[in-house]
């Protein structure tokens, strides 16, 4: 997104990706209203619902209890009144070909950066392994997004502190039949947690364990887990085996963190790089997108005059650093209340009656929602 901003401009651009392809298995692909705006604003909304995808406007929990209303967007007056789903591998895609059509902007797949050219306390490019060899690329800023593993930011020497983790989630698929009902759910019962997302052909189930615990769950082998995802939503009880092999389960240990710095003489960190977030509510892309908006509506002009100042990059930094911790915040309290009964087995899940009556209250309920989708304030693009 941000070289696509920053192409936009006539700005040069060098895109080093990884991999040799997009085609990899992405959990990350709720896009919300923030970020449909933005691609709004790109002109390339209409592109970008030509993926196939589902629209989710309300999400639900189910507690033994009964049903609570987490979010409902149609109540908010926006462009995009709902969350979409689609493959990540189709978004990124969308966007390298847009950017491709700039001049200024060239994209390197299978290109691994594994040094940072520093010239005078300063770094001023990477070193890389591609697939032609080695190469270098020499820039006036350097910008890791490289998500929670960055390589730019360990050579860049700004690693997080991390905090202890509290609990892993197990991802798998299960096929989605026509009959089924279109709904977002976290679903919360005496036999465990169960969050299940809709994708155009498959459903999407998050089964949360605690920190650690994926061991035991093959000790008791895959059987138990089928019966368990059956008995927490019997919706899938017939088709939890599909689930035929561990290889079609893939475990998530959840890490969220803030950088205190996300920036170094010639380097910028943004996204996932800069600050990870839990998956529950699915924020990360879009706490990312936003990133990459701030950044180029703050840089775009700098970098033309080859004028970044640190104190730029401080002002990005800036920006973001209060609606990240908001949510971070936010998605710790959730994780905590489902943290709780999974460290003792057999004990019922019991949503406080204070946040019961919290999500009863749709105003008050809008105001998270809010929060999560567009931050303390909407984004938007300036060139």
């Amino acid at each position: 997104m941000l070289g696509l901003l920053l192409a936009r401009q006539d700005i040069p651009v060098v895109l080093l990706e990884s991999h040799v392809d997009f085609d990899r298995d992405f959990r990350g692909d709720t896009v919300f209203p923030s970020v449909l705006d933005v691609m709004y604003e790109l002109g390339l909304i209409d592109k970008l619902m030509n993926i196939p995808h589902t629209k989710i406007s309300k999400l639900r929990m189910q507690t033994p209890k009964g049903t609570i209303a987490l979010a409902d967007y149609s109540r908010l007056r926006i462009r995009f009144p709902h969350v979409t789903i689609l493959p990540q591998p189709n978004f990124i895609s969308l966007l390298v070909e847009e950017a491709k059509q700039y001049p200024h902007f060239q994209v390197l797949m299978g290109a691994q950066v594994d040094g940072l050219i520093e010239e005078s306390g300063q770094v001023c490019g990477v070193r890389y392994r591609g697939q032609n060899g080695r190469g270098e690329v020499r820039a006036q800023l350097t910008v890791g997004a490289d998500g929670r593993f960055s390589r730019v930011r360990k050579l860049a020497g700004l690693e997080p502190k991390l905090a202890e983790p509290t609990m892993d989630i197990l991802w798998t698929r299960l096929s989605r039949k026509p009959s089924d009902p279109d709904l977002a759910t976290v679903i919360q019962s005496d036999k465990g947690i169960l969050s299940v997302s809709p994708r155009p052909d498959v459903w999407q189930l998050g089964y949360p364990i605690p920190k650690g615990g994926y061991a035991r769950v093959r000790e008791r082998g895959l059987e138990a887990l089928r019966r368990s995802i059956a008995g927490i939503a019997p919706l899938f009880e017939d088709r939890v085996d599909e689930i035929k092999d561990w290889k079609h389960i893939s475990v998530f240990s959840i890490q969220a963190y803030c950088l205190k710095r996300w920036y170094a003489p010639g380097v910028l960190l943004i996204g996932d790089s800069a600050h990870a977030m839990s998956p529950i509510a699915g924020a990360g892309i879009n706490l990312a997108v936003q990133d990459a908006v701030t950044a180029s509506n703050i840089l775009g002009e700098k970098l033309k005059a080859n004028d970044v100042q640190l104190v730029d990059m401080a002002r990005i930094q800036r920006e973001r650093t209060l609606p990240v911790k908001l949510i971070q915040g936010h998605q710790q309290k959730l994780q905590k209340r489902l943290v709780e009964p999974l460290e003792k087995e057999g004990t019922p899940p019991n949503l406080p009656v204070m946040m019961r009556v919290f999500f009863s209250i749709p105003f008050l309920r809008d105001i998270p929602m809010k929060v999560l989708s567009f931050g303390l304030r909407p984004v938007h693009i300036k060139a």
